[in-house]
């Protein structure tokens, strides 16, 4: 019986898949993703060429996957935690303090480092992988929204516009976090968005912000 041509494959594509993009990200965040290059991600899973290329057709491509991803799974958490919620008011907050833990996190804020890179941002296909992600991350606040302007509990005349303005606020002090120009605590900055966009909303909001 002939022998197959071509040495057999370790792991199903899947997995072989998974090990590349998690290698990736720890070879971009020791080096950055301008410095990271294909021989340091595969001698990091221990995969060959011909694996990286069954999968990715460049690094601007793994990074891309890479991007799509995590956008998916911080929509998929962004879902649980409105959906978990006790009422539309509360499921607002949910999802900003959610979104806001990108950068208070601290292993979150690496991997949103190395995404949001300027070198990153260089990466061919960038600019609409990061418009799937904005619309992923966005659309559970819209449903949230539309859903409380039908129950009554909040008073937001336009969800869609509204949302993509409170997305604005929130990866705003995300970006000004990961910066390193933020004293905010995650609580604080999360009642700082509530003060603007709450009284939008219906909200009420109680407090002052940085106490």
């Amino acid at each position: 019986m002939p022998r197959p041509i071509g040495r057999p494959r370790r792991f199903d594509p899947e997995d072989e898949r998974s090990q590349i993009l998690d290698a990736a990200l720890v070879v971009m965040r020791r080096t950055g993703y301008a410095e990271a290059n294909l021989t340091e991600i595969l001698a990091e899973c221990g995969l060959s060429t011909g694996s990286f290329y069954r999968h990715f057709a460049s690094k601007d491509d793994l990074l891309l996957h890479m991007f799509h991803q995590d956008a998916e799974r911080a929509a998929e958490r962004l879902s649980l935690r409105v959906a978990q919620s006790a009422s539309s008011v509360e499921g607002v907050s949910e999802w900003i303090d959610e979104v806001l833990s990108f950068a208070w996190d601290a292993r979150k804020r690496e991997r949103v480092a190395v995404m949001g890179s300027q070198a990153a941002r260089r990466a061919t296909g960038y600019d609409e992988a990061q418009r799937a992600a904005r619309d992923l991350t966005v659309r559970p606040l819209v449903e949230l929204l539309e859903r409380g302007s039908r129950d009554g509990t909040l008073t937001s005349t336009d969800p869609y516009d509204d949302a993509r303005m409170i997305y604005s606020m929130a990866f705003g002090l995300v970006a000004w976090k990961v910066a390193g120009e933020c004293r905010l605590s995650r609580s604080q900055a999360l009642a700082y968005i509530l003060r603007f966009c709450g009284p939008a909303l219906g909200i009420d909001v109680a407090g002052d912000v940085g106490r």
